[in-house]
């Protein structure tokens, strides 16, 4: 058997380490309110409730007219991943 170079090892590393930042975990951090599924994304914080017509997204604002426990989840969530990601960089 070929013994393997240095190159492919390296490929071979970027490859797993690839794989572990893009497909797992998913991109997705699902949550349960009152026994109804919640989806947030873990990048972006966009958060979207299973309905019967499908996963419906999810405003977090007074205006939109959800109940308000749901509201403080969605925004607790978001504000979490926020402050997981560090300060904005400026450009």
């Amino acid at each position: 058997m070929r013994t393997w170079r240095w190159y492919s090892k390296l490929l071979f590393a970027l490859l797993v380490a690839a794989f572990a930042y893009l497909v797992w975990p998913t991109p997705w951090r699902y949550l349960s309110w009152h026994e109804m599924p919640i989806k947030v994304h873990r990048l972006t914080g966009r958060t979207e409730m299973l309905r019967a017509e499908g996963w419906r997204e999810v405003k977090a604002s007074p205006a939109s007219g959800l109940d308000p426990e749901l509201s403080a989840l969605v925004s607790e969530t978001r504000a979490r991943q926020r402050n997981e990601r560090g300060p904005a960089r400026a450009r």
